[in-house]
């Protein structure tokens, strides 16, 4: 189906944007292109300008942070899910960074263009964002999971 499928099909089948009405798939289709990254390809840095936001369709992505001599996976992510909800903030950096394990094919959501939309179409805003903060609500688990693991108690606690 990917080799065919055009944008508006890939996201009226992505399960982020179920329930959208068709209007507002329609709108998101005029700002949307297929974009693709081959295996280990950087797509995003650390710190990087967050042009876009990303609809996984395809293949796996990681997500991670540097520290100090060290990188910490905090998600890996795969069809159907998304990175890049900092693409949704005038000026933001990317929090970590992506980097594809597998092939990915993505649908990507330019921010500027998705802040307009919502400017333009108030409900349209709404709901993207009450699913995007369910995504940040997400990163956010993650990361604390990442940060028990690695500085987790080193030793029993004392008695």
């Amino acid at each position: 189906m990917l080799k065919t499928a055009s944008v508006e099909e890939l996201l009226r089948t992505h399960p982020f944007l179920a329930g959208f009405a068709d209007a507002h798939v329609q709108k998101l289709t005029g700002i949307a292109s297929i974009v693709h990254f081959e295996a280990e390809k950087l797509i995003f840095r650390e710190g990087d300008a967050s042009d876009n936001f990303y609809l996984i369709v395809e293949g796996i992505i990681v997500l991670e942070i540097h520290a100090p001599g060290r990188t910490y996976r905090i998600a890996t992510l795969k069809d159907g899910e998304e990175i890049g909800w900092s693409a949704a903030l005038p000026k933001a950096r990317k929090y970590f960074q992506a980097r594809a394990l597998r092939p990915v094919t993505a649908v990507a959501l330019p921010g500027p263009a998705l802040r307009a939309l919502w400017e333009e179409d108030c409900k349209l805003g709404y709901l993207f964002t009450k699913r995007l903060m369910g995504v940040v609500a997400e990163r956010l688990r993650d990361t604390q999971i990442q940060l028990i693991d690695v500085f987790g108690q080193s030793q029993p606690p004392e008695e």
